[in-house]
């Protein structure tokens, strides 16, 4: 079975419903690849495949921003993420599709946490891994950790005239299948008491969506960025980032590009009790 089927199966057996093609109406920008809708979750899964070369990094993120328009979650899973990752991949779409263990922020404790135990539980839990940080929390229900955030050390920067002391949250992730109401508030709070920054910054994979959440707890959009394009190893599997116009290493590489990420802003003031 490949991949494209693969994938369809677990839609149809743990996210049942009437999934079929999307409708063009919805994005009329030709994909090469399969596009499944569930129309009652407005959830619609791309599923591209690593290729030797992309005329255009720009039109995934032309198609997410036409769902985005028509109310429609879009997730680009790409084959490669899909081999390495899988088990979450999977847990991360049910979540999407409605399956997931509620955990409320208000039961939980926040506390920081240790290098080692942020990254083991990054690495584990988040699709991207855990890079290197300055301040890390971890959220508690009773002596479980069931969500962390990451923090970058300061930077200064300057907006709008004056000097600022910004800070971005690089990483959430909370345990898979359990979706921790208020947790990255919560979160947000303590890192905002102990060290008071002047803004933080964090940016959301658009290859996942637009990250509304973040707007939920006081961000505001700044704007998006670029595609970023990798090469894939067709050994290992693994991504080795790139320029556009930089060709593979090797006959065995295969080009996969992200959708770029939006941008997001928190000023002091503007986080919800």
């Amino acid at each position: 079975m490949g991949f494209a089927d693969e994938v369809a199966a677990f839609l149809r057996g743990d996210l049942p419903g009437a999934w079929a093609p999307l409708p063009d109406e919805i994005i009329p920008v030709p994909t090469p690849f399969p596009v499944w809708f569930h129309p009652r979750h407005r959830l619609a899964v791309h599923l591209p495949s690593p290729r030797p070369f992309w005329p255009d990094p720009y039109l995934f993120r032309n198609m997410s921003v036409m769902a985005q328009n028509s109310q429609v979650h879009l997730v680009h899973l790409w084959e490669d993420i899909w081999v390495r990752k899988q088990a979450l991949v999977c847990a991360r779409l049910r979540v999407l599709g409605g399956r997931f263990e509620r955990i409320h922020a208000r039961d939980t404790r926040v506390s920081r946490i240790q290098g080692p135990q942020a990254s083991a539980f990054l690495e584990a839990y988040h699709l991207s891994g855990c890079p290197s940080s300055r301040y890390k929390y971890g959220l508690f229900l009773g002596e479980e950790m069931v969500a962390a955030a990451t923090f970058s050390n300061k930077r200064s920067v300057v907006r709008n005239g004056e000097q600022v002391a910004s800070y971005e949250l690089i990483r959430y992730a909370s345990l898979p299948g359990t979706r921790v109401c208020g947790g990255m508030g919560k979160l947000l709070r303590a890192f905002v008491r102990e060290v008071g920054p002047g803004d933080i910054m964090t940016y959301a994979d658009l290859d996942w969506g637009f990250g509304g959440g973040y707007e939920s707890i006081g961000f505001h959009m700044l704007g998006q960025t670029p595609p970023l394009t990798f090469w894939v190893d067709a050994d290992s599997g693994l991504r080795v980032r790139t320029s556009f116009s930089t060709g593979p290493a090797s006959a065995r590489e295969r080009m996969v590009f992200t959708a770029g990420n939006m941008k997001y802003l928190w000023v002091p003031g503007s986080l919800p009790c």
